[in-house]
């Protein structure tokens, strides 16, 4: 595949995304909770065509509610925001840190630094429980996000064609699996499996932001044969 025709797939569904946030943002604020979403992003690193990783998230974290962060942000990114986040002082706390601590202990850490890293979904919210409540008040008028995001997650990754998906936490890898019919099983805090044969899929447990057991998930990114 061209790089033009990546473009214009990731283009397709960037616009396909912008109409549904606006009628999103419509529902919730005539529910008066339109502080729930809080902007929006989808990619968090250049747009690559079949690159070792991609990395894979719930949905953007808002962060604190008196100064959540409120972008509207579809660009390509140069860089992959674990790595640039590096120069920028991110804490011990943040996913980030973790994941470069992470690739620190294997052999993959040239990779890491030119992995992708999207979401499941591209609303941002300052947490879990605020997720839910929006996914509430869309189903009310029978929006299912969850669909929206079966159909972009599978086209995206069908436009990239990783090497290795990494899903960052239980959710993500529960519904990964929902998406694809496939059975992932946990052995520990670590999930090693496949899409369709093809795809390699590396889940890892989270206490929030803080990876479990980053040694045993070393091990185990270390056996990877890309």
């Amino acid at each position: 595949m061209s790089y033009e025709a990546l473009l214009q797939g990731y283009q397709k569904i960037c616009g396909e995304f912008k109409e549904f946030y606006a009628i999103a943002r419509q529902l919730v604020k005539k529910d008066a909770k339109e502080k729930l979403i809080r902007g929006y992003a989808i990619l968090y690193s250049d747009l690559i065509y079949k690159p070792d990783f991609l990395f894979i998230g719930i949905n953007p974290n808002a962060g604190d509610p008196e100064r959540g962060w409120k972008a509207e942000d579809l660009e390509i990114k140069e860089q992959f925001e674990y790595v640039d986040m590096e120069d920028n002082g991110d804490s011990v706390n943040s996913l980030s840190w973790q994941t470069r601590e992470l690739f620190k202990q294997t052999k993959f850490y040239d990779q890491f630094v030119k992995a992708m890293k999207i979401n499941l979904f591209y609303y941002a919210t300052r947490n879990v429980k605020d997720f839910d409540q929006v996914t509430t008040i869309l189903n009310k008028d029978n929006i299912n996000p969850y669909a929206y995001s079966i159909e972009w997650t599978k086209r995206l990754i069908g436009l990239i064609q990783p090497k290795v998906i990494f899903c960052e936490g239980v959710r993500v890898h529960n519904l990964l699996q929902e998406y694809y019919n496939e059975k992932l099983a946990w052995n520990g805090s670590v999930s090693i499996g496949s899409l369709g044969g093809s795809i390699k899929v590396v889940s890892y447990k989270r206490r929030w932001s803080q990876i479990l057991d980053k040694e045993s998930v070393a091990v185990e990114i270390n056996k990877l044969i890309l």
